[in-house]
């Protein structure tokens, strides 16, 4: 009523209403802007608090950032407690911008910088995607993750998988983040496989690949790519035994690590039976088989190999076939 007693002279009622609504939306929608501005802002300085932490502290991050701030029971570090107060960071940054190009995690801590923002992932952009799934695979083959970001690491390689299933649900998903996903695990578990056994951050692959396979997006790249190189480990074995070589002629952290491999197949949720049908390609099937028929052979020799290849694959059917009778049910 007050709106419409102080519409001036000739204006009608329903012109000074819609005139006072175009100016209520004109001014939301610069708050809202305003308020991105402030978001993204925000972003850039934690990935900035997150470099410059690491340059400060390089040559002994082992030690400074596993430290905690009193009264913390995580394991995790938040951000304030790995970085220093504001004017020394902008005085890093401005001293120390060369020097930060040349760290081998500057790109890993720039890629998970946007994994510090609040929201779900599905505000993630494919291109955040496919930075962070170059920066994986490139931290753990150099072995340039900063302990301090292993946690955070972990997170955002969940938040990827539900990301890209997202991406998925809506609609294809980009050829550029589709060669980007293989890649990247084609890299991780060949790094995995390669990988020695007191490597620090061994465990955290093999959680970061369960944890992107779990996308339906990854899942088959990754299956088959497992398979793959299980059974190139599974020849070398057979020459090996063919061959009649010595102990010391035996990869044993390869064998090790297979085993992790495989074990990650376990862990991977099973689709039905008509969506395995359809995600699965001749190269994988024929992959599966070899591997079976491979396992005959060096049995004898590495019992636990081979009942792991028949686990995984008996394992692998019979959760379809519970996945296909509830289904019916």
């Amino acid at each position: 009523m007050a709106a419409i007693r102080g519409a001036p002279d000739g204006a009608t009622a329903a012109r000074r209403l819609e005139a006072l609504a175009a100016r209520l939306r004109d001014r939301d929608q610069m708050w809202r802007g305003k308020a991105e501005e402030l978001q993204r802002e925000v972003l850039g300085l934690r990935r900035a608090l997150l470099i410059a932490t690491a340059a400060a502290s390089t040559g002994h991050d082992a030690t400074t950032q596993s430290e905690r701030a009193p009264g913390s029971d995580s394991d995790t570090p938040e951000l304030g407690q790995l970085v220093s107060p504001r004017p020394r960071l902008l005085s890093i940054q401005r001293q120390d911008a060369p020097r930060r190009a040349r760290l081998p995690h500057h790109h890993v801590l720039s890629a998970l910088g946007a994994f510090q923002r609040p929201g779900d992932a599905g505000q993630l952009s494919e291109d955040e995607l496919c930075r962070l799934l170059d920066a994986l695979a490139a931290g753990f083959r150099d072995r340039s993750l900063p302990p301090g970001a292993w946690q955070l690491t972990l997170k955002a390689c969940q938040a990827s998988s539900r990301a890209m299933d997202e991406f998925s649900s809506q609609s294809a998903p980009a050829a550029r983040l589709t060669t980007r996903l293989r890649a990247s695990l084609r890299e991780l578990a060949a790094t995995l496989l390669r990988a020695g056994r007191r490597q620090p951050t061994l465990e955290l692959l093999t959680e970061c690949l369960a944890a992107l396979g779990r996308s339906r997006m990854a899942k088959s790249f990754l299956v088959a790519r497992i398979l793959s190189e299980v059974s190139a480990l599974a020849d070398a074995l057979g020459r090996a035994i063919h061959e009649n070589a010595g102990a010391d002629k035996i990869p044993v952290d390869e064998y090790h690590n297979a085993l992790r491999l495989l074990r990650i197949l376990e862990e991977l949720p099973s689709d039905s039976p008509a969506s395995r049908r359809r995600e699965a390609t001749s190269e994988q099937a024929e992959s599966l088989r070899r591997l079976q028929q491979q396992m005959f052979a060096i049995s004898p020799e590495f019992p636990l190999f081979a009942l792991t290849v028949w686990r995984m694959d008996a394992f692998q059917r019979s959760t379809s076939d519970r996945v296909a009778t509830s289904d019916k049910q």
